[in-house]
């Protein structure tokens, strides 16, 4: 949201009439459910899973305001290193 929000000041002080609206985005991987959440103002939950070795790690889920689906985040713990 940084480079975003550098790229609405440069618009703004171009065109004093411009209206600039910053978004978050994501390409699929990790950050998804957490650009999702956000631009939704839902909200983040931790709950207990399992890695690919069936160990304990903590993983994440995020719920969108007003939604009844969660976007799954897994992806944030699976790593087997």
């Amino acid at each position: 949201m940084e480079a975003a929000r550098a790229m609405a000041q440069g618009i703004e002080n171009a065109d004093h009439d411009a209206e600039v609206r910053c978004l978050p985005m994501a390409d699929g991987g990790e950050g998804t459910a957490r650009a999702l959440v956000d631009a939704t103002g839902g909200s983040m939950h931790a709950v207990p899973v399992h890695d690919p070795l069936g160990r304990p790690v903590e993983g994440h889920f995020g719920k969108y305001r007003h939604a009844r689906r969660g976007r799954d985040s897994r992806s944030q713990r699976t790593s087997t290193a």
